[in-house]
Parts: structure tokens; C-alpha cells; sequence
């Protein structure tokens, strides 16, 4: 494939995986956390923020490539404008990428539980609640064809 043809895919790639970043981003802002019941196309909250989290690492993947296949504009480019030489760029890019990357996120969630750990207690509190939701349900419903017929209640469970 020709460098043209290339850039113009990831370009196209990067556009599309933004705007799902940012339709899962919306999504998981609208959706209350109080409606762990509630889904959105077949999906509870929790797993809508896992796919936004996997979009946006893969964004930010693309986006580096992205970088790395337009290096040689960019040094130009930087140079030119700014009088700021190659190397420096390279070295002020990974260290910003290494501390917004992996130091500062570290450093701002240590104090957080482990995360497998607080997804298994909500789905398991997920599965419980409906259970507990159609039980309740059922036996209202008992209930209230009991009170119609007028016959006693028996407890069917």
C-alpha cells in the first residue's frame, strides 16, 4: 500500500474509534450509577466502562502510530517553528507519555480497591438484587390473585 493510502486508513480508524470513545464516554455519564438493574443494549455500566477503556487504549495506540508515521514532518515542522531539535522532542514526548500514562494514574488510584475484586461483588449483588426483585414480584402478584379470589394465602416457595 502506498504512505497515502496508509495515512488515510488510520486516519479513518482514529476518527471512528473517537467517536466510540466518546459515545461510550456520554453513555456511561447519562447512565446512573443507582440503575445497576438497567442496561443499555444488552449491557450493565460496569461493562460499558470496561469496552470505553479498551477503545480509549487503543486510541491512544493508533495515535502514536499516527505520530511515529508522520515523525519525519513533525521534526520539520517543530524545528522550523519552534527551533526545538529532534531529540528533544522525542525525549519531552515519552516522558510526558510515561507520567500521564502510567505514573499519574498510579499515583491517583492506589488508595482504590482491586478492581477484579469490586467487579465480582457487583455482579454478584447484581444477581442477587433481581433475584430478590422477582421473588418480591411473584409474590405480590400471588398476593393480589389470593386477596381477588378471596382463597388464603399458601407459600408456594
Amino acid at each position: 500500500m502506498k504512505k497515502n493510502s496508509i495515512n488515510f486508513w488510520i486516519d479513518v480508524i482514529i476518527f471512528v474509534d473517537f467517536l466510540a470513545v466518546m459515545f461510550t464516554g456520554i453513555l456511561i455519564h447519562r447512565f446512573p450509577y443507582e440503575l445497576k438493574r438497567g442496561t443499555i443494549l444488552g449491557f450493565p455500566r460496569y461493562e460499558w466502562g470496561d469496552l470505553h477503556w479498551v477503545l480509549a487504549l487503543f486510541l491512544i495506540f493508533l495515535i502514536l502510530f499516527h505520530l511515529v508515521f508522520h515523525w519525519n514532518w513533525a521534526k520539520v515542522s517543530f524545528n522550523k517553528y519552534l527551533r526545538i531539535e529532534p531529540k528533544a522532542i522525542a525525549i519531552t514526548v515519552i516522558a510526558i507519555a510515561i507520567f500521564c500514562g502510567i505514573v499519574a494514574p498510579i499515583c491517583l488510584t492506589q488508595d482504590f480497591p482491586d478492581r477484579k475484586r469490586l467487579r465480582d461483588t457487583y455482579r454478584a449483588s447484581y444477581s442477587l438484587e433481581v433475584r430478590k426483585y422477582w421473588v418480591t414480584q411473584e409474590k405480590q402478584g400471588r398476593d393480589e390473585d389470593d386477596k381477588r379470589t378471596g382463597n388464603q394465602s399458601v407459600d408456594r416457595n
